[in-house]
């Protein structure tokens, strides 16, 4: 009963800590409440989960491996409490400061099963201080753990989370993490599966993924330890790509690593799951396309057009996709997360590969050596399916829903005026700016559908207002923590 009721209070003070987005974000369905977080910390939330954690010290495996009822229970509640300790600490600066002095401790159990790696993410992420004074010995450490211990996902959480804020790089970490990870003595021991579709090993990664083809949104944490490497290891060079200051070296090497054709054959292969073509898209946009230094061949590689060809489908019910959020929300089994955010990325591509490497001269200049490849298509082909990505990006961005931000609409602006001027012929002389617009602008028949979406959002944000500053909410959530504390101390 005890331990019941400590689960039954971890959960309500995780649902109160954190409500569900509104607006899309890549590979986040909730976000925290300030208020409380501030509210828990007064109540010294940080005292109290060092004893939690402390009763991993006594779970012990059985001959077998197995654990018992009691060590079961344990880890349950340790679990519990470390999703707590994330949504206290994500986007918290405050609270990060204090968690910040435990992260060794939450390194040290990442092989607890416990979800430790979602609170050392929690604890550095859009911290930029932080980032700056995180120990590099400690990413040392993880990738001897990789190297010793087996290729386990948790211990990729911390280069995860330092390499960047927004579009702010922090070049020290990024070249530490590439040296680490990418070292070409060892990389057969920190690399998996980045190899050619017709590789043994690829065949292998296939299997993993078989069981979870039909399955949607899948967690990460969910998958196989190996294929979850896998995800995670491209993420962190993606992120080793990102931000405003594109470092040459560290770009030649992740694409020396994983090549184009390999990159791409993977996401357009029918077996691969969907969590795996959006990790992969996002590693060929960060680490390929949206980069200073162009890869050579890329405007003419046959590979690279085939995925583009293959944008026109993924695009086709892309306006349907973003309806049916705007109808059911976010929450709606009907829904799928994944799906809206491989659009998203489709659409970010295009946007960058118009931008900053179609050439048409490129394409039409061919010097007559055969090469398998470069691409076939005519330049009439060409620019039919630049106006067929063009009017299918249209549909999504002039519905101006309120569930994407506008940062997302203004990158869908910039890939319909970067295929706008990729064409042969201009496809419109003017394009709207529609995200910039007020709401406040006059319209003489506002579309409906549009009226109440916008009033569902200024809902929204009442209700959070409303929490944030609703005393009732506060003193229950403050008995819940009280409760919790007294149900530790019998513990």
């Amino acid at each position: 009963k005890l331990n019941k009721e400590t689960k039954e209070i971890l959960r309500e003070l995780i649902n109160c800590v954190r409500v569900r987005r509104f607006t899309f974000e890549f590979d986040e369905d909730f976000e925290p409440v300030e208020a409380v977080q501030d509210m828990l910390r007064n109540l010294g939330i940080y005292d109290i989960t060092p004893k939690v954690q402390g009763l991993m010290e006594s779970v012990e495996e059985e001959e077998d491996g197995s654990f018992s009822d009691v060590a079961k229970n344990t880890k349950d509640i340790c679990t519990l409490c470390n999703e707590l300790l994330y949504w206290c600490t994500i986007g918290n600066a405050a609270n990060q400061e204090i968690l910040f002095e435990n992260l060794g401790d939450f390194l040290e159990s990442l092989d607890d099963e416990i979800n430790s790696h979602h609170v050392v993410k929690a604890i550095l992420r859009g911290n930029e201080g932080l980032m700056n004074v995180v120990s590099h010995d400690l990413l040392n450490t993880m990738v001897t753990n990789i190297v010793n211990e087996g290729h386990k996902h948790q211990y990729l959480a911390l280069a995860s989370s330092i390499t960047h804020v927004g579009e702010k790089n922090i070049p020290k970490n990024q070249f530490e993490i590439i040296r680490g990870l990418c070292n070409p003595e060892r990389l057969d021991e920190t690399a998996v599966f980045l190899v050619s579709v017709d590789h043994d090993d690829y065949y292998e990664k296939k299997r993993l993924m078989a069981p979870f083809k039909e399955s949607q949104d899948v967690d990460i944490d969910s998958l196989p330890p190996l294929l979850a490497y896998h995800l995670q290891y491209l993420e962190v060079l993606s992120n080793c790509t990102s931000g405003k200051i594109n470092i040459s070296a560290v770009e030649a090497k992740v694409q020396s690593i994983f090549g184009l054709k390999d990159i791409i054959e993977a996401i357009l292969d029918e077996d691969t799951i969907l969590v795996a073509k959006i990790r992969l898209s996002q590693f060929l946009l960060n680490s390929i396309i949206d980069v200073d230094m162009a890869l050579p061949g890329l405007c003419e590689s046959k590979y690279m057009w085939n995925l583009i060809e293959s944008y026109v489908e993924t695009l086709n019910f892309a306006k349907d996709e973003i309806r049916r959020v705007e109808k059911l929300g976010w929450e709606s089994p009907e829904v799928s997360r994944h799906r809206i955010e491989y659009i998203i990325t489709t659409i970010l591509t295009i946007g960058s590969f118009f931008d900053k490497n179609y050439n048409a001269e490129k394409i039409r200049n061919d010097d007559g050596t055969s090469s398998e490849d470069r691409v076939q298509l005519s330049m009439i082909r060409i620019n039919e399916l630049i106006r067929m990505l063009y009017d299918r990006i249209f549909e999504v961005y002039d519905l101006d829903t309120p569930r994407l931000t506008t940062e997302v609409k203004g990158r869908m602006y910039d890939a319909l005026v970067a295929l706008n001027k990729s064409a042969s012929a201009i496809i419109v002389t003017h394009i709207e700016p529609i995200h910039l617009n007020s709401a406040g602008v006059d319209e003489e028949e506002p579309d409906p559908d549009d009226v109440h979406e916008q009033a569902i959002l200024e809902k929204y944000k009442e209700f959070v207002n409303e929490l944030n500053g609703d005393e009732d909410v506060q003193e229950n959530a403050k008995k819940q923590v009280d409760n919790f504390l007294e149900l530790i101390e019998e513990i």
